[in-house]
């Protein structure tokens, strides 16, 4: 995919407050090996966070239920606007097919997700056609996680 985030736009009828783009890897299952290393070899990428199912080590009461790499734009995209966040992903994985296929043929889950905070109830996102043919062009779902500003105490 090009590198240039005016192509690739999700349009809202609101500004957001806030928002981030996050490409995920989870173990489909118990059977599956999850090698973090291996997993960010393939992809030539490092995650932003990444955990192996089971107790998290530093607060043995909480439990991971699955293993996950994770690549979260956040600290590298400073704007409020989703599609730059989403492009950012798009153009981190652009290299990497061959290896998210290989990943989703041994069973791995992969998924690309956008968090929209807004500050307006009744807000509409539109996804452009290049947007849709660059998520259909991986073959990975997009899932859209929107929050109420004003429902987080804001």
């Amino acid at each position: 995919m090009e590198s240039s985030s005016d192509s690739v736009t999700i349009s809202l009828n609101n500004d957001p407050f806030e928002c981030g783009a996050s490409f995920r890897i989870y173990d489909g299952s118990q059977n599956i090996v999850f090698d973090i290393e291996e997993i960010s070899e393939k992809l030539n990428l490092k995650p932003t966070m990444a955990h192996l199912r089971g107790p998290k080590p530093h607060n043995k009461n909480h439990v991971y239920g699955s293993s996950a790499w994770l690549l979260h734009s956040e600290k590298s995209v400073k704007s409020s606007e989703p599609g730059r966040h989403l492009s950012w992903i798009l153009d981190q994985i652009a290299h990497a097919h061959s290896a998210i296929r290989e990943f989703k043929i041994r069973g791995f889950k992969v998924e690309i997700w956008l968090t929209i905070r807004i500050g307006h109830w009744n807000t509409l996102a539109v996804l452009s056609p290049e947007i849709i043919a660059a998520l259909q062009h991986f073959d990975i779902p997009l899932l859209i996680d929107i929050y109420d500003y004003q429902d987080l105490g804001g």
